[in-house]
């Protein structure tokens, strides 16, 4: 259900919805209000480490190809003389 009103784009809920929530989840066991808050604020904090990783990657991804090379180098012929 959390997981429901976090993807409809619930991100922090009044009290009054944290209320209704933790009623509606008693069903399950004993939920208080600052159950349902601290998930809200946790589960925030877990989206933003996972983008910040996901971004870190991406850039990383980006450097570690933007340093190789697209075609390779030629490479020279080299005529060795024997010295007489």
């Amino acid at each position: 259900m959390l997981e429901s009103f976090y993807r409809q784009g619930i991100r922090t809920p009044r009290t009054e919805m944290i209320e209704k929530i933790a009623s509606r989840l008693k069903v399950y066991g004993h939920i208080e209000g600052k159950n349902v808050f601290y998930w809200f604020q946790n589960h925030k904090a877990r989206q933003r480490q996972k983008q910040k990783e996901h971004n870190m990657a991406n850039i990383s991804n980006y450097l570690h190809k933007a340093h190789q090379p697209v075609f390779a180098a030629p490479r020279r012929n080299v005529v060795h003389e024997e010295q007489v």
